[in-house]
């Protein structure tokens, strides 16, 4: 895919860095509860994919990237 990545909120969000920080907080653990159905990150973690970008530390085994060994 070519072009600019569209921006998502979820580059920035407060509780996505409190979680890649401490992941096993309550607020990680609630964050990454979220992730499983959210629309918005899911599709955040697919246009990383399309844009060939590395997934993100935390809430990325959603789905998007078929191989839990990567780089």
């Amino acid at each position: 895919m070519s072009g600019k990545r569209p921006y998502y909120p979820c580059e920035n969000c407060r509780f996505r860095k409190f979680t890649e920080d401490d992941p096993f907080s309550l607020l990680g653990w609630f964050w990454t509860w979220h992730t499983k159905w959210c629309p918005g990150w899911k599709k955040y973690l697919r246009t990383l994919k399309e844009h060939g970008e590395n997934p993100p530390v935390a809430g990325d085994l959603r789905g998007v990237w078929d191989d839990p060994e990567r780089e």
